[in-house]
This record gives structure tokens, C-alpha cells and sequence, in this order.
């Protein structure tokens, strides 16, 4: 029910045009970005533990979807490392 009434109040807010690039801030184990990954989108999934991003890459390689993901070892707060206006 919750990942439900989540997925339904953050696709408004979802670009239009594909492929998009989009983050994952805070990834954790990725289960926001891969379902961004599946519906299209191009993830870059950020977080401060590497443990977590591990995860996540482990998740999206078992999904075939790797060419459009990429990692981020990073404080939310100081994301200098990433490209201004990459992202939708």
C-alpha cells in the first residue's frame, strides 16, 4: 500500500521525455531507482554508504538494465562531483 500511494504521488513529478536522466538521492538499496530504471529512465543512484549502492548494482545488473545506471558514493549535501543540469 505505501510503495503504492509513494509511486503514485512522485510520477507527476517524473519527466515526459525519455530517456531522461534522473537521481536516486539517498538510494539506499535502490528500490525507488530501479523502478524509475524500469519505467524508462536513466538513474544515477547516489548515496553515502557503499554498502548500499553494492545493492543497488546488484539489483539492476539481475535486471539486465546496467548501460542505464550508474553510482555515486556521496553526502546528499555535497553532490559538487555531479554535472549542473544533467539532470531532468
Amino acid at each position: 500500500f505505501y510503495r503504492t500511494i509513494t509511486w503514485n504521488h512522485l510520477k507527476p513529478h517524473l519527466p515526459r521525455t525519455f530517456p531522461a536522466r534522473v537521481l536516486d538521492l539517498g538510494c539506499g538499496t535502490g528500490e525507488w531507482g530501479l523502478k524509475l530504471l524500469r519505467s524508462g529512465f536513466e538513474v544515477t543512484f547516489v548515496d553515502l554508504s557503499q554498502g548500499m549502492l553494492d545493492q543497488a548494482a546488484r539489483k539492476v545488473e539481475e535486471l539486465g538494465l546496467s548501460a542505464k545506471a550508474a553510482y555515486v558514493k556521496a553526502e546528499i549535501s555535497e553532490l559538487e562531483g555531479l554535472e549542473d543540469g544533467a539532470f531532468a
